[in-house]
């Protein structure tokens, strides 16, 4: 757990992760922020973080992308974060197949994640160059 996700908030905690990222040199990552603050309940915001790295993770190791881009943005009532990439994209049905199989065991992680803090995660494919995932939870 990075300590700026505990002592700063939640976006320092992903601008923390983003600059990890980047700092590995295997993808390049940008973020940009609509918002410099989010309340967000501590518990929620772990398991953001987890879902959003587990994203990550899985766009570094399975999608061959060489850029990603996280959008966070919000309204009153919801916190929502794109994460758009140039990498080989999947779809919720396969999403769906792949976290029934044994093989899902990242996949099933998210959805667990994502079922615990009421958040929806979607991926869309948007062209043979990019894909997005969509995931948004309610902001209490």
């Amino acid at each position: 757990m990075p300590p700026s996700l505990v002592n700063l908030g939640f976006i320092e905690g992903i601008t923390e992760m983003c600059n990890q990222v980047n700092s590995i040199g295997i993808i390049e990552m940008e973020l940009k922020k609509e918002i410099d603050w989010v309340d967000l309940d501590k518990k929620n915001a772990i398991q953001l973080y987890r879902l959003l790295k587990e994203v990550l993770n899985n766009i570094i190791k399975h999608t061959k992308a060489s850029k990603v881009e996280m959008a966070i943005s919000s309204s009153k009532e919801t916190l929502t974060i794109v994460i758009t990439h140039n990498g080989k994209g999947i779809t919720n049905e396969a999403i769906n197949r792949l976290a029934e199989s044994s093989k899902g065991i990242g996949l099933k992680s998210i959805q667990g994640r994502a079922q615990l803090i009421d958040a929806t995660v979607q991926y869309i494919i948007v062209g043979a160059e990019e894909s997005k995932i969509i995931v948004e939870t309610a902001l209490v």
